[in-house]
């Protein structure tokens, strides 16, 4: 379980960087970390993380959000997004649990946050002043990309991640 809580640990570390690459890498940490908690919670028998009346409400969330999408017009559409909504839920319970058993989580995921909220600052005022970010994609004289090229996901980073920072 110590490579487990490890991996884990890296893992949600990881997640700021990986959230400036788009919505595909962040979906797949999430949905890992999930895995990975349940596994280690079940071996481990560490059941106190489900029975929180937080989680119990978000789970009663979810089953509604599930019998709902099942009358829907188009309910495997509907499924397609309410079915697995409960990986968040799962996902915070990994946060609490790695700030539980791990004293350094916060001190890497602070450091990592940190360091990217600060890398991409730099990358946009080179990509203003420049014209081109360090990678080299080009400035459009309307929005800032990302390190990432076409994505434009600079300013939605730095405002709605700069409370948590």
């Amino acid at each position: 379980m110590f490579f487990l809580n490890r991996v884990n640990v890296l893992l949600l570390s990881a997640l700021p960087l990986a959230l400036i690459t788009g919505p595909a890498l962040p979906d797949i940490i999430i949905s890992i970390s999930s895995i990975i908690f349940i596994i280690i919670t079940i071996k481990e028998k560490e059941l106190k993380y489900y029975k929180n009346n937080y989680f119990l409400f978000f789970l009663l969330f979810c089953i509604y959000l599930v019998i709902n999408s099942l009358f829907s017009k188009n309910y495997l559409l509907s499924l397609e997004s309410s079915l697995f909504y409960i990986r968040f839920g799962i996902f915070s319970l990994s946060i609490w649990h790695c700030i539980e058993n791990n004293s350094k989580f916060k001190s890497y995921f602070f450091n990592i946050f940190f360091l990217t909220y600060l890398f991409l600052i730099f990358d946009g005022f080179y990509q203003f002043y420049n014209g081109v970010n360090i990678f080299g994609y080009a400035y459009n004289n309307v929005r800032l990309t990302g390190p990432i090229g076409e994505h434009y996901v600079l300013g939605s980073y730095l405002a709605r991640l700069y409370p948590i920072l």
